[in-house]
């Protein structure tokens, strides 16, 4: 009888035990899930407004002699158009809209100014080259925020990448951060920065009513990235250091802004 009594008092047991486990599953995933929709903090010195009419503009700059944009100057894709150095029916035809075919000039162009950006980061800027898969797992994306909160905007796999949720890269950040996640990285190596060119796969299903004309807002678009790895203590620095870095490519090419 005893013998009894025990077997089912361990039997009771386990049976809490087993709801117990169940429960703190459900707690820690309801956990990960309110995390994950916890926006990055703003900087203390970001201004409050409604809208991008309230931002606040810190620095201008433009060429010698230059002066108001001209009214009735020729869009970028007729002037391509005209070229023949792009052609949006066919890209169509091939993938539907917001896909761009480039030929000629304008496709060597597209080639030139990612190996000029590419040669002044890592010539001048200290950055470091690198090519990265352009499919990353879900875990990645959630590591650098697209996940969940963009994943309307996101080009996903229907079947998994080696075991796991998979999609296409909506920018090279994705996996430049993630090259080091779950590492503990020593803090006299830093700051680490990294650049890559990768074209980018973006669904931009937010982009209704915005400017779509020509080669804006494309599902497929070839971009620079730039990645520093730093602490906290080197941040404001950093990103000031990475800002004047992107500036100069605007310089170089004598583009106001």
């Amino acid at each position: 009888a005893g013998a009894a009594a025990l077997k089912e008092d361990v039997a009771k047991a386990s049976e809490v035990a087993g709801a117990a486990d169940a429960k703190v599953e459900e707690v820690e995933a309801e956990r990960g899930r309110l995390f994950a929709t916890l926006p990055n903090l703003l900087d203390s010195r970001t201004p409050d407004g409604a809208d991008e009419e309230a931002n606040v503009i810190l620095s201008e700059w433009a060429p010698d002699g230059y002066g108001e944009l001209r009214d009735g100057l020729t869009w970028h894709d007729e002037l391509a158009t005209a070229l023949g150095g792009l052609d949006l029916e066919a890209a169509a035809k091939l993938s539907g809209s917001r896909f761009a075919v480039l030929r000629g000039g304008v496709a060597r162009m597209e080639r030139a100014l990612a190996s000029l950006f590419l040669d002044l980061h890592t010539g001048e800027h200290g950055y470091v080259e690198t090519s990265v898969p352009l499919l990353v797992g879900a875990e990645a994306l959630q590591g650098t925020g697209q996940l969940p909160k963009f994943q309307e905007d996101l080009f996903g796999l229907s079947a998994p990448l080696n075991g796991r949720e998979a999609y296409l890269i909506p920018t090279a950040e994705v996996p430049l951060t993630n090259l080091h996640a779950g590492e503990i990285l020593d803090e006299a190596a830093l700051p680490i920065s990294y650049v890559g060119a990768t074209p980018c796969f973006r669904a931009e299903a937010g982009s209704a009513g915005r400017d779509t004309r020509g080669l804006f807002r494309q599902h497929q678009f070839l971009k620079v990235e730039l990645v520093k790895i730093c602490t906290p203590e080197q941040s404001d620095a950093q990103h000031q250091a990475l800002v004047e870095h992107a500036e100069r490519c605007l310089r170089a090419l004598q583009l106001p802004y």
